[in-house]
């Protein structure tokens, strides 16, 4: 389940809760850098409805 702010945020690029977030558009069709996430792979994950990805990191 996601946070009730998260969601809010992947509603719109104009959202207010857009900034509580780290959002990047890609890098030439692929993820914004090449951060890795603690559990492997990229620490960016792609929303399909605002096509941007967002940094989803855990410490």
């Amino acid at each position: 389940m996601k946070h009730f702010w998260f969601q809010e945020s992947q509603k719109s690029k104009n959202n207010p809760y857009r900034d509580y977030y780290i959002w990047k558009e890609g890098n030439e069709g692929d993820v914004p850098n090449n951060w890795t996430s603690c559990f492997q792979g990229s620490a960016w994950e792609l929303d399909e409805k605002t096509n941007e990805y967002y940094l989803h990191l855990f410490f």
